[in-house]
């Protein structure tokens, strides 16, 4: 009784796979708008991205006016990290505009600029400053071990605190994260203490 009461969920994968195939297909555009305003590339441009029944996630990129192939066959890391990227802000987007805001203002990074070489890096980090900068806002949660990146996210107007992580260890017994300005604060209450 209870196999013939669960039959007809057999059929919700076939569904699942048509609605996330749909999904891509929607997205494609978007993705491929974030992805040449912040990859810049002479010969590659992306095309789309599908779901197909036996490959897959299949990335198309375009070469010249006439040639479409399968991207992942020639594009470097940084390429198709670029286009995972410009996925993750498209889905974003797309929720916004279906939700008529933003429910949860948060992102998470972690080393979101790892492949990119300098001039990628930059416009990343542009990229980041744009979402904490227009409306709906986004707060913006970031580590990253790389000085130049978080450079450039300050140049390019990202604004918060920054803190030091301070992996666990027998001194601490846990992670440390030290925030710069609450060390200031403490020293500036100690001080007046004296």
């Amino acid at each position: 009784a209870i196999a013939d009461a669960l039959a007809p969920l057999k059929s919700l994968g076939n569904m699942a796979e048509a609605q996330a195939r749909d999904a891509l297909d929607d997205l494609s555009s978007r993705i491929g708008k974030i992805h040449s305003a912040n990859y810049l590339s002479d010969t590659l441009k992306f095309d789309s991205a599908t779901l197909e029944k036996k490959a897959g996630l299949v990335v198309r990129g375009q070469m010249g006016t006439e040639i479409r192939i399968d991207a992942t066959l020639v594009a470097n890391t940084s390429w198709i990290r670029g286009v995972l990227w410009a996925f993750i802000f498209a889905l974003r987007e797309e929720a916004v505009e279906q939700m008529g805001g933003d429910m949860f203002p948060l992102m998470v990074f972690d080393d979101p600029q790892q492949t990119f070489d300098s001039i990628h890096r930059h416009r990343w980090a542009e990229y980041i400053a744009k979402l904490q900068a227009k409306a709906p806002s986004v707060q913006v949660i970031l580590a990253s071990h790389d000085e130049q990146f978080l450079s450039f996210l300050a140049v390019d107007g990202v604004v918060g605190r920054k803190a030091l992580i301070a992996s666990a260890g027998p001194e601490l017994g846990h992670i440390g994260v030290f925030e710069g300005d609450e060390l200031d604060r403490r020293w500036k209450i100690g001080r007046a203490h004296v």
